[in-house]
């Protein structure tokens, strides 16, 4: 990209607050600006202001990735739109290893 030339915008809503910043917003944000992106880092502080924007934009999670005024999505979503790999989470350990889904979505209740 030349000096002169723009860099692509990406607006990214994600969770900043006193005791969490989420990890994945995080690395949404990095993964944007290695990409060339300018980054319009937009900070969620209070989980009220996260559930007013989740209910909003019709999501249930953040962060949450616009590109050319286009909802990319989360994190994997945008490695996705970027054409990158996504790490399969239901054959990760965490998951029994063997993409058994039962179990991660048993190991996730409260």
């Amino acid at each position: 990209m030349e000096k002169n030339e723009k860099k692509p915008v990406a607006v990214l809503h994600r969770m900043v607050m006193d005791k969490h910043v989420c990890p994945w917003g995080l690395k949404a944000k990095h993964l944007l600006e290695r990409q060339g992106y300018a980054v319009d880092d937009r900070w969620l502080t209070t989980r009220e202001e996260t559930d007013a924007f989740k209910a909003a934009h019709g999501v249930a999670t953040t962060p949450q990735v616009f590109i050319n005024g286009e909802r990319v999505g989360g994190h994997d979503d945008l490695r996705r739109y970027l054409g990158l790999a996504v790490r399969d989470y239901f054959d990760s350990p965490i998951a029994g290893g063997d993409g058994n889904t039962e179990f991660f979505l048993w190991a996730q209740l409260p």
